[in-house]
């Protein structure tokens, strides 16, 4: 889920992201940002953290 925030709040790259979360490959950042989008159970608990940063 920090990793589908960083990429709806901030203008960081996949690499970047995969690379300090851990992912080993920005890949991963790209299909997991997807299966957010697809999901929508998924995208509302990432929408729920996303309020507090507001």
């Amino acid at each position: 889920m920090l990793a589908a925030l960083l990429r709806m709040r901030t203008t960081v790259g996949y690499e970047w992201i995969a690379t300090r979360l851990q992912m080993w490959h920005p890949g991963s950042v790209s299909r997991f940002e997807c299966g957010v989008k697809r999901d929508q159970k998924l995208e509302k608990r990432v929408n729920e953290r996303e309020k507090p940063l507001q």
